[in-house]
């Protein structure tokens, strides 16, 4: 089972990156999805920290936070 990870209209679906933290594996997946710094990453409508620890199935948005223009 992999992981999915989404930015925009950009997704990428991985595969043993179950028990890493978030903030290893957006780093590797910054110029894949284009990902903007600043970023917010929700799992489930929730905000998650860079120690967040992944797990099988789950679906991690990146998204800018609200009020910053790009």
């Amino acid at each position: 089972m992999s992981i999915r990870f989404i930015c925009g209209a950009n997704t990428q679906e991985l595969e043993g990156v179950s028990g890493k933290k978030l903030g290893e594996v957006k780093d590797q997946l910054v110029d894949v999805l284009n990902i903007p710094s600043p970023v917010q990453c929700i799992l489930g409508g929730q905000s998650v920290s860079d120690d967040y620890e992944l797990k099988e199935g789950e679906q991690i948005e990146f998204v800018r936070p609200a009020g910053d223009k790009g």
